[in-house]
């Protein structure tokens, strides 16, 4: 009989701590959630910062989210501007001083650099200078891809959705 009161114990204690495990999973869930939309708040306005500090000249206007929907999704971003076929993109790039956002537009099937987001000018035009022939003309020729393939994936799941 003391075998059995022992065994309903154990499942006690096991429910009472999968029980906290999975309340605390939930919380951290629901802060991630929540945590997501100021986060894409917050890299949209950089995002326009950025492009009326560098573009002015070009008068661009950040509009919706377009999700990567791959791999890329966790480390880029992909805005929509106000002319037809351009598009902001931050995308996080290696340079010698680590990983760093740096922002391009992409118009009509090419992409040009426009800078590195949260360096001070100094730092930025080392940083520029030095990866300028590898990371930013790679970024720039992958970075049409990436938007058309976007692109294509947000179709697909609008038609998936209606």
């Amino acid at each position: 009989m003391s075998d059995f009161k022992n065994k309903t114990m154990d499942f006690k204690k096991f429910g009472v701590f999968a029980s906290i495990c999975f309340l605390l999973f939930v919380i951290v869930i629901s802060f991630s959630f929540l945590a997501k939309k100021f986060w894409d708040e917050g890299l949209k306005k950089q995002t326009v910062d950025c492009l009326t500090e560098y573009c002015a000249d070009q008068n661009y206007t950040v509009q919706e989210y377009i999700s990567a929907a791959s791999g890329l999704s966790t480390s880029s971003a992909i805005y929509k501007l106000n002319r037809q076929n351009s598009y902001a993109v931050i995308i996080r790039v290696m340079t010698m001083y680590g990983p760093l956002p740096a922002v391009f537009v992409c118009e009509n099937g090419s992409a040009r650099f426009i800078t590195y987001l949260h360096i001070d000018s100094f730092s930025k035009k080392e940083i520029i200078s030095s990866s300028e022939n590898s990371q930013i003309v790679y970024w720039e020729n992958r970075i049409p891809q990436i938007v058309e393939q976007a692109l294509k994936n947000a179709k697909a799941s609008k038609k998936e959705g209606k």
